[in-house]
């Protein structure tokens, strides 16, 4: 698994922090830890893709009886934007 990653990460969390507050959204980078983050790389591409075809599947499986079921297997949820506007 190769990830293409353009910047620095002090550079996209730069990037992240005044993207969000220019438009007043509260965001946070919960994983963003160098160690968690070699680790991750480190593991087979299918621990991220089910079988199935199920994404994120090693947070899912690692979420089980923390996180609500209806939530680990809801469908991805997305926000409209005001392109109208």
């Amino acid at each position: 698994m190769v990830l293409a990653i353009h910047g620095s990460l002090q550079e996209l969390l730069r990037y992240e922090d005044r993207n969000s507050m220019w438009h007043s959204i509260e965001s946070r980078v919960p994983f963003c830890n160098r160690k968690l983050a070699e680790m991750a790389l480190a593991l087979p591409p299918d621990y991220f893709i089910s079988p199935e075809g199920t994404t994120k599947y090693i947070l899912r499986q690692g979420m089980r009886g923390l996180v609500p079921e209806a939530i680990l297997e809801r469908e991805k949820v997305g926000f409209g934007t005001p392109e109208g506007d």
